[in-house]
């Protein structure tokens, strides 16, 4: 119960102290502490085996603003025969990339408090940490503030020495943090740290491990830190290929690389594929047997397509990738594959695209709506104003006069263009012929992306099925309703109205 009830601490109150003495106690650690504060709770991390410390710590406190005060002030105090380092819980592996700075050519006799202020000058610094080669790694908040840095501190120089900079992580892979679920449920949290370090350790010197619950879905999760990139890399290479299931767990190991939410939010939108037009007899094995051959796929979702809300007509899908490349490989290389075009109910129309959000839609559509407006900040297109009559009849033929009377755009309205009949028609002569139908279907997969995030897939192919079937539709007004928001909108809530 003490230890489910840790993860209740809000992580504002909750700090991180690294860099500790292994000799210090629990309960010099909570005396040392409480000079700033309430200390609600300490909790020294041990070897299960040794029972030594592993060097870091958490620090509960009652109120978040001591905990601020803590950080602030404790910041690389001695502590026995080291110098604390304090995070926040949980800070030190939400940093974004290209954030450390390495620096070299230290004076030896300049302190962690003297370099952080020396950094700070430019943004706000996590930490700093002095090894005992004459070098540091300086941890800001920002890429932008540490790229800055590098800029404008690079050879200055501090006490006697002229420092060199670069940033630690650019020119080689510097994850080693593994993000594991599907962990056993009903066992303590020390046994399954216990499985973890045991699963983990074979690949290489684990550094720390970390096992927290989602409330929410009540189940564990946790976090492995490797030593070096290699191991981690490693680890999560046999593990994917050759997955286990922990005593107690339901479910197969998952792992994959630790990402922050602004590296998850990024990846997501290039590993998530969209499929549509699938035939009705396709399902997740089927999907997953012909894509699994471009890389390890995290999920597959299949559902119906019933424009009436009844009787199927199609499918669609979900797939998801654990690593962008190989949904891009999918991507590119998927339509040229035979036994997947045998999965769409046209071989020939093969659609597979990356999935976005409706709110990445929107962002996109209203991007298209911009730069439409500056390419023709000083000519506005008249199909953007254009009415239509859903009612009208298509183009005819009439026997008592010698015209042929098709729909086109004269002055912002739909009128009909003569066509003599004295000559025989051709191609280029007739709107609504093969060539003609061929340019307006293709603005239909650019429509149905459009239209759905407005309102729904389902709703989408109907409302789009319906403008293309219309013989008044010309090239002309779908370019208008693809690259202008407001045009789109009207033409949505015209063809809902008239069903």
């Amino acid at each position: 119960m003490e230890k489910e009830a840790e993860s209740k601490f809000p992580k504002e109150s909750t700090l991180y102290v690294g860099d500790l003495d292994e000799e210090i106690t629990k309960e010099q650690l909570e005396n040392f502490f409480s000079n700033y504060g309430i200390v609600k709770k300490v909790k020294i991390f041990r070897d299960k085996i040794t029972q030594r410390s592993k060097g870091y710590a958490f620090v509960h406190f009652l109120i978040p603003e001591d905990a601020q005060f803590a950080r602030k002030e404790a910041q690389y105090q001695r502590l026995g025969y080291k110098y604390i380092r304090i995070l926040f819980k949980d800070e030190e592996i939400d940093f974004p990339p290209n954030s450390n700075l390495m620096v070299h050519n230290l004076d030896p006799g300049i302190s962690m408090r003297e370099l952080h202020d020396f950094f700070e000058k430019i943004g706000e610094v996590a930490c700093v940490k002095i090894t005992n080669h004459g070098t540091a790694y300086v941890q800001y908040q920002k890429m932008e503030d540490a790229q800055k840095a590098l800029k404008v501190l690079n050879y200055s120089k501090i006490k006697n020495n002229i420092l060199t900079l670069s940033i630690s992580d650019e020119n080689k892979p510097s994850k080693r943090n593994l993000y594991i679920k599907h962990l056993p449920k009903g066992i303590p949290k020390d046994e399954i740290e216990l499985m973890i370090v045991e699963v983990f350790s074979k690949y290489g010197t684990i550094e720390s491990t970390l096992v927290e619950k989602n409330p929410k879905l009540d189940e564990y999760f946790g976090f492995v830190c490797f030593s070096n990139y290699e191991s981690a890399k490693n680890a999560l290479e046999d593990l994917q290929k050759n997955p286990i299931t922990l005593r107690g767990a339901k479910d197969q190991l998952f792992v994959s690389w630790y990402e922050s939410k602004e590296e998850r939010k990024k990846n997501d939108d290039r590993s998530n594929l969209y499929l549509r037009n699938l035939k009705l007899l396709v399902n997740e094995e089927l999907l997953k047997a012909r894509f699994d051959r471009f890389g390890k796929i995290k999920s597959i979702l299949v559902k119906e397509w019933c424009p009436d809300g009844k009787t199927p007509q199609s499918k669609f899908a979900y797939c998801a990738f654990f690593n962008t490349e190989d949904a891009e490989k999918a991507v590119k290389q998927g339509p040229k594959i035979k036994d997947i075009q045998e999965l769409f109910l046209n071989s020939n129309e093969v659609f597979i695209t990356y999935h976005l959000t409706k709110e990445k839609r929107k962002e996109q559509l209203h991007k298209g709506h911009t730069s439409s407006h500056e390419s023709n900040a000083t000519k506005t297109p008249s199909h953007y104003n254009m009415q239509l009559n859903l009612n009208s009849k298509p183009f005819t033929f009439n026997s008592n006069k010698s015209e042929i009377s098709t729909p086109t755009l004269q002055q912002n309205k739909l009128e009909y263009a003569k066509f003599p009949t004295n000559q025989p028609i051709t191609k280029s002569q007739t709107p609504m012929d093969e060539r003609y139908s061929m340019e307006i279907e293709e603005y239909r997969s650019k429509l149905i992306l459009l239209v759905s995030q407005c309102v729904g897939d389902s709703e989408a192919y109907s409302i789009v099925d319906k403008i293309l079937k219309n013989p008044q539709t010309t090239p002309q007004t779908l370019k208008g309703m693809t690259s202008n928001q407001n045009f789109l909108e009207k033409m949505i809530d015209l063809y809902k109205t008239k069903g």
